[in-house]
């Protein structure tokens, strides 16, 4: 703090995440495809900085971040047929996938939001560019299945109903 209205925050952090009973031995449905278990899959593990900023004046709130994550290990599904279909349950269908390791997943990006304060009303806009990179010994791609520019358009409704509890909603349009 120390600038009027305003927070400046930069955050490292660390993350570690072991394979879920689903990932490594169940599986799973998505829609109308089946997510094989990989019971090889090994923990993933990353490091990931933030840097952002924020000012609010009761009126108008705006806030920007920019980050950037480099993980090891990460854990995504991939097409079973892109891997001929070994360790997948068979019969497989066209859609079905299976829980996968990517040897290094670096994702980047910013993030911003606008909003301005109305009485209990809150009309916002949120926009987000991202990027994420796969790294496997055999290629690397940006072709992750994650759309670069994503926002949501919306309005926060806030009430405080006494000194303890406060009623909150939120209604939006996330476009992709």
């Amino acid at each position: 703090r120390g600038i009027e209205n305003s927070l400046i925050w930069v955050k490292f952090a660390q993350g570690y995440q072991y394979p879920t009973l689903s990932q490594s031995a169940t599986g799973a449905f998505a829609g109308p495809s089946f997510v094989n278990p990989n019971q090889d899959l090994d923990s993933e593990t990353s490091d990931e900085v933030e840097l952002g900023m924020r000012y609010d004046d009761d009126s108008v709130e705006v806030e920007l971040a920019v980050f950037q994550s480099e993980a090891e290990n990460y854990i995504d599904h991939v097409l079973c047929s892109s891997r001929d279909g070994v360790n997948c349950i068979q019969p497989t269908g066209a859609r079905d996938r299976i829980y996968v390791n990517i040897d290094q997943a670096t994702t980047f990006g910013t993030e911003g939001r606008v909003a301005y304060n109305i009485d209990q009303l809150a009309p916002y806009v949120q926009l987000t560019w991202i990027r994420r990179k796969f790294e496997r010994s055999e290629y690397e791609t940006y072709d992750t299945g994650l759309p670069t520019v994503s926002s949501r358009l919306g309005v926060e409704y806030s009430k405080d109903l006494d000194s303890d509890s406060t009623l909150w909603s939120d209604l939006y349009l996330r476009l992709s």
